[in-house]
């Protein structure tokens, strides 16, 4: 049986696949890792292609992963993000408040209350 290689992506694409995999703003990716948002900015849109240690080490913490595994990571297409209304019912139901909620999405908390209140209308309580 062959193996399927799959070929590392440009960082520039891993860095939008992830940010936007877990719903972060530039904003929230900068204040994470202490790196600019104009610099991440130019990172994802492969303005700038060179990069440091201690910049994928600062980037891999804030995902979670090593360096090695931020450098090879591809998207799961079955896996895709929450839609926002859902997410912030699911940080409702964590026990987040709205500002809480606003901070960590990146919204105001007049969007965080539409989010949940279309949330409670498909059915996804904050109970």
């Amino acid at each position: 049986m062959a193996s399927t290689v799959i070929a590392p992506l440009p960082l520039s694409e891993i860095l939008k696949g992830l940010r936007a995999h877990r719903q972060w703003t530039l904003v929230e990716l900068a204040r994470r890792t202490g790196i600019s948002a104009n610099w991440l900015s130019a990172l994802e849109h492969g303005v700038q292609t060179e990069t440091t240690t201690k910049l994928l080490r600062l980037l891999s913490a804030a995902y979670g992963m090593t360096p090695d595994k931020l450098l090879a990571w591809h998207p799961d297409p079955l896996d895709k993000p929450d839609p926002p209304c859902i997410r912030a019912a699911r940080l409702r139901r964590d026990g987040m408040s709205m500002a809480e909620i606003g901070a960590e999405m990146g919204l105001s908390r007049q969007r965080v209350g539409q989010l949940l209140r279309q949330a409670e209308r498909c059915g996804e309580s904050e109970e």
